[in-house]
């Protein structure tokens, strides 16, 4: 059974945050806004995935960087630290 921190994290992870644009991702105001919902900074990781692509007429490389997962550690209601994993 999930507590409510972490219901509050998947919800905001999952409704909340746009993973399609790299530049939209901000790792501080994840922190920012995951500490308003939990009264807490937890920690957050992002995994990322590198690819590139190659134009075979113009030959011009292009390197594509997408969000993979993202990891949160946080302290739960009975003081122990757990953490979540959200594969994007």
């Amino acid at each position: 059974m999930q507590s409510i921190k972490e219901n509050a994290i998947q919800e905001y992870i999952l409704k909340k945050t746009d993973f399609s644009n790299e530049d939209n991702i901000s790792i501080k105001q994840i922190k920012e806004d995951l500490k308003r919902i939990l009264g807490e900074e937890p920690a957050v990781q992002l995994n990322w995935q590198k690819d590139g692509v190659l134009n075979e007429i113009t030959g011009e490389a292009k390197e594509i960087n997408k969000v993979k997962s993202i990891n949160i550690i946080f302290t739960d209601t009975n003081n122990e630290y757990k953490s979540l994993e959200f594969l994007i």
